[in-house]
């Protein structure tokens, strides 16, 4: 699962808690990441030859 909290950290922290308390992780990966970082993990997922951006299929026309 990847996601984004896009504010205070501390905030952040206690928006993230309960999906720590479902179950033990097996990694926890989070971090204070900027946005750029964190889309640069999704590029290579992108395929070069697809129009799209991101993870989840954001078609734009060309």
């Amino acid at each position: 699962m990847l996601g984004q909290y896009a504010g205070n950290s501390q905030e952040g922290e206690g928006v993230i808690q309960p999906l720590r308390e479902l179950a033990k992780p097996l990694v926890d990966g989070t971090s204070v990441t900027p946005c750029v970082a964190l889309q640069k993990k999704l590029d290579a997922r992108t395929l070069s030859h697809v129009p799209v951006y991101g993870d989840i299929p954001l078609f734009f026309p060309p």
